[in-house]
């Protein structure tokens, strides 16, 4: 089973740094141990040029966050599962499929035939379950000094930008279709518990994959290597 928590990191990329511009021409993200990555590395190297990485080692909370804490925190909680719906326009083509409490998800999220296919997408902690981070000082999670200068946070107007770090938890399988984050931004994500995979691409690669026009929507699906067009 695989539980993925959601916040911003650098994915997209440029033509040249990605060397997407040859069909089927993979590269490979680097991956720094955070003891060797400074902050200013991180920016120069990473964020402004707008190139993936993947942080190791980084150790975020007091407590493990495993499913049973999970569950004691915000186990009386209310979620809508979501389900990918294949020809859906929708973003990510995840629907709102049944609403029930966060334990009874994780009792059955891989254990029901049904149900091995709902997702519990993008669920905003500070929103939903303030109580994972503690009390004051809400030291029971600490930001990773990489994304503390979160611009988007601290915009004068009000919007969606407090509702992250939110949480992602899915048996093997789950996903969503092809989307650019709302908003455009650029998002990192912490790895808690088994395993997750991302295809990106670059933002110059956009017109060549099959977007609906005026939806959120392609007719790509990057984990179909069969998927073509002519």
């Amino acid at each position: 089973e695989d539980v993925w928590y959601g916040l911003r990191d650098f994915l997209e990329s440029n033509r040249q740094q990605m060397g997407c511009g040859t069909k089927n021409k993979k590269m490979d993200i680097d991956r720094v141990s955070h003891h060797q990555l400074s902050y200013s590395d991180f920016i120069f190297n990473y964020a402004i040029p707008r190139k993936p990485v993947i942080i190791q080692g980084l150790n975020l909370t007091k407590e493990e966050w495993t499913l049973d804490f999970i569950k004691r925190k915000c186990g009386s909680k209310n979620v809508d599962a979501q389900k990918r719906e294949s020809n859906s326009v929708e973003w990510g083509s995840l629907h709102a499929v049944e609403r029930m409490s966060v334990e009874e998800f994780i009792d059955t999220h891989t254990t029901n035939q049904t149900r091995r296919s709902f997702y519990l997408h993008d669920w905003s902690l500070p929103i939903r379950c303030p109580e994972v981070f503690g009390s004051p000082p809400y030291d029971a999670f600490v930001m990773p000094k990489y994304f503390v200068n979160d611009y988007f946070q601290k915009l004068p107007f009000e919007s969606y930008q407090h509702s992250w770090p939110s949480l992602f938890i899915g048996a093997s399988g789950t996903q969503s279709d092809m989307h650019i984050d709302s908003g455009g931004t650029h998002f990192w994500m912490y790895l808690l518990s088994g395993r997750k995979e991302w295809r990106i691409y670059p933002q110059s690669d956009r017109k060549f994959l099959y977007e609906t026009p005026g939806v959120e929507h392609w007719e790509y699906d990057p984990f179909q290597q069969h998927h073509q067009h002519h």
